[in-house]
């Protein structure tokens, strides 16, 4: 707290003490979260061994994936950009999202995990790879998202059901060098 606010606080009246503490408060509050944001951005971009393990309803995770899926790219599109056939899944503590698109719609869905470990990371699935799963995981009440880096696992009811991941980097650099032949 800067020494002016300080003596503010000391010396002024009740009501100026208590303006400067609420501000001082919301700007730590605000500092805290872009640090929290900033880290836990640099957390999924550094390459390692991530894993996170999200909580969530299976009907709730079959709904997500259906609204989603919808925006993933055509089949020609994919051809050219074999990324937009995919669902980006984001993993943090708050909030596991979905995020699909063709490059001119955009589809997110947001849910809420009833538990959340490990660091935040996302990860790219083949739609065709997650639609699979949409009947099994109706059925569940609660499935365990395991992310990994190669792969996300999914565990309900004593079944796990593997999701092979997909590089970003790998299928576009594969298609920049089919690009230059």
């Amino acid at each position: 707290m800067p020494l002016a606010d300080a003596s503010v606080v000391l010396d002024g009246t009740r009501e100026d003490a208590r303006a400067v503490l609420e501000g001082h408060a919301r700007n730590a509050r605000e500092t805290a979260t872009s640090a929290r944001s900033a880290v836990e951005e640099i957390l999924r971009e550094l390459p390692g061994a991530h894993r996170a393990t999200a909580r969530l309803g299976g009907a709730e995770l079959a709904s997500a994936v259906r609204q989603v899926a919808s925006a993933v790219a055509s089949a020609p599109v994919r051809e050219e950009y074999p990324v937009l056939g995919c669902v980006l899944i984001e993993l943090e503590r708050q909030e596991v999202r979905l995020v699909a698109t063709d490059r001119y719609r955009l589809a997110v869905r947001a849910l809420q995990p009833s538990s959340f470990e490990g660091d935040p990371c996302r990860v790219l699935v083949g739609v065709a790879e997650l639609k699979g799963i949409t009947s099994w995981a109706m059925r569940l009440p609660d499935i365990t998202r395991e992310v990994q880096r190669q792969s996300v696992r999914l565990h309900g009811d004593g079944a796990e059901r593997d999701l092979p991941t997909v590089s970003a980097t790998r299928r576009l650099t594969h298609d920049a060098s089919l690009d230059r032949q």
